[in-house]
Formats: C-alpha cells, sequence, structure tokens
C-alpha cells in the first residue's frame, strides 16, 4: 500500500531563498476544531500544549506533533508538491482514533514572513484541490489506484492543518 499527499503551490515569499523546508507531522493529544483552531488554541477556547519552542510564547501545536513522517525542500515553482504519508496512513486505519488529522510544518531555520501557500477545498478550481492517492495491491488483481479531496489550510507558513478521516 502507499499514501501520497498532493497539495497544489498557489504563492511563495518574496524573498531570494530557493527552498522551504516543510515536514509532515501527525496531530496528537489534540483534537482540532479546524475551524476555530489558532496558534494558541485548538479550538478556539482550549490551549495546546505549552512548550518553549516559538515566538512570544505562542504554542503553534509544537507539543502535538509526532515525530517526522516525511520532510521535502519545497521550491518557489508553483504547482503539484507532495509528501509520504504510507504509514500515517496505515496507523490511522490500525487505529482510528487517534486520527486527529496532520499538519505540515514550516520551516523553523527560515526568517519571519518565508512561507508557501497552497489551494484549499475552496478553491475555484477542482484541478488545483488537495488530494490524497492511495494505491491498493491486491494480489489476485493489478494495482488499483484512488484519490480523494482532503481539507487543507490556505497557507502552510509556519504550520498548514490538514484534516482526513480514515473510511470507517
Amino acid at each position: 500500500h502507499q499514501a501520497t499527499l498532493h497539495l497544489n503551490q498557489v504563492e511563495s515569499d518574496a524573498a531570494s531563498d530557493d527552498t522551504y523546508t516543510m515536514a509532515l507531522h501527525k496531530i496528537i493529544h489534540k483534537n482540532p476544531n479546524l475551524e476555530k483552531a489558532n496558534g494558541k488554541s485548538y479550538d478556539g477556547v482550549n490551549p495546546w500544549t505549552e512548550n518553549t519552542c516559538c515566538d512570544n510564547g505562542i504554542p503553534l501545536a509544537q507539543a502535538d506533533l509526532s515525530f517526522v513522517y516525511d520532510i521535502r525542500d519545497v521550491d518557489k515553482t508553483h504547482g503539484d508538491k507532495s509528501w509520504d504519508m504510507t504509514a500515517l496512513a496505515q496507523e490511522w486505519i490500525d487505529l482510528p482514533e487517534t486520527n486527529f488529522g496532520l499538519l505540515l510544518d514550516g520551516d523553523p531555520n527560515k526568517e519571519t514572513d518565508r512561507y508557501r501557500s497552497f489551494a484549499s477545498v475552496d478553491h475555484p478550481d477542482a484541478q488545483m484541490l488537495p488530494t490524497l492517492k492511495l494505491l491498493i495491491e491486491e494480489r489476485s488483481s493489478p494495482p488499483q489506484a484512488a484519490s480523494s479531496g482532503a481539507p487543507s489550510g490556505d497557507q502552510a507558513g509556519g504550520g498548514c492543518s490538514m484534516r482526513m478521516r480514515s473510511p470507517s
């Protein structure tokens, strides 16, 4: 089996940096409400776990992230960018109660106002929507590819949330 997250980059900062490193993590400990979550709170009321990583003591969910599942250097070229999330998706299938979504974490080594932005599910062009592509291998038939849309945040600088639910 293989699971690949595909996002379409639509914008990047104007700085001369060629690449921006983005790490794929599973959200752990908290079940965020993506309509209300922000850098301080996972649901508009309750705080993310405190930590000392970030500017002005704002937790930005950093203590509520798993280890890195995949990491990519994202250039400034607009278009498809992808991350391997096979192991993460398998964990969600095996333990669906651990599915609190995922987060693409922004590059901690870049200065303020460095970012990469991706089309969200609200993008008017259906070809730009985020997708999770699954390759399912069956013993009695050739590999089958499936694709499904997935909600995502609009900007990945400083963190881009994406929530996906495994099939029941």
